[in-house]
């Protein structure tokens, strides 16, 4: 994995480039047209085409340098480019935040034209720039909230098998504090409890951006104090199963931190 490791620092180092450069349409064209983003304390996801403002008004509160950390990286999928994915976690480190670190999780996929693009991202980028606002889908969001509360209801009570097959073949978990898992490290991972002896996840926002045929869910894990992101995709039988969870980057606090 060190050649993806290296890409991902490169496509990071070109968002350090166009930042200093105020470039933010160069900074949009890191994202696949189908994006979903996502900033812990917002209340909906936020796409490609809200990323030039952003990012100017973010500019605007945090000028200055900024440096980016690639923490872990974790490879999906097929190896040819078209099936394959990547998911990075690591930091932005902005001078103008007093040398805090702000956490993100990038899931990076192929485009059309093979450049390496982010489909998903989660990121404590702070203040309220990144503004977004979206229509919930009721009957959607039932469908997934209910999948969530079958997830805890297997969890709770011991059901390895079941809550693995809750899961996509290729799916990624993201730990909170370790690096990222793939489905076969399920029954090692939610033997050790991570989300204590009584999981209760309540789904506060699903989205399912323009072009994409993947939902992702933000939600709320009440044993942790912690949000979630789940990214939810149809399997072969029509049933919604996790392609990527993600328990890092979310702040572990109030659940306002999750929905405000």
């Amino acid at each position: 994995e060190a050649a993806d490791f290296q890409l991902i620092w490169d496509r990071n180092k070109d968002f350090v480039n166009d930042y200093a450069h105020e470039d933010w349409l160069g900074i949009s064209l890191l994202f696949h047209n189908a994006s979903a983003i996502f900033v812990p304390g917002h209340s909906a996801f936020a796409h490609k085409e809200d990323v030039e403002a952003a990012l100017a008004a973010f500019h605007g509160e945090q000028s200055g340098l900024v440096t980016p950390i690639v923490q872990q990286v974790l490879t999906s999928g097929d190896e040819h480019d078209d099936e394959r994915i990547i998911h990075a976690t690591g930091s932005w480190k902005f001078n103008g935040t007093d040398g805090k670190q702000l956490p993100f999780y990038g899931r990076w996929i192929s485009n059309a034209k093979d450049h390496w693009v982010m489909e998903s991202l989660v990121t404590q980028l702070g203040g309220k720039s990144l503004v977004a606002t979206q229509q919930q889908n009721d009957s959607l969001f039932d469908e997934i909230s209910k999948r969530a509360a079958s997830f805890a209801d297997l969890y709770n009570a011991g059901n390895i098998t079941g809550l693995a097959s809750m899961y996509s073949d290729s799916a990624v978990i993201i730990p909170a504090e370790s690096r990222p898992i793939q489905k076969i490290n399920v029954p090692a991972y939610f033997g050790s409890k991570p989300l204590g002896s009584g999981a209760k996840l309540e789904s506060k926002i699903v989205s399912q951006a323009p072009g994409n045929d993947a939902v992702h869910e933000v939600g709320y894990s009440y044993s942790t104090r912690t949000g979630y992101l789940a990214r939810w995709m149809k399997d072969s039988r029509s049933e919604w199963v996790i392609e990527t969870q993600l328990f890092a980057v979310f702040p572990q606090d109030a659940e306002t931190e999750v929905y405000l």
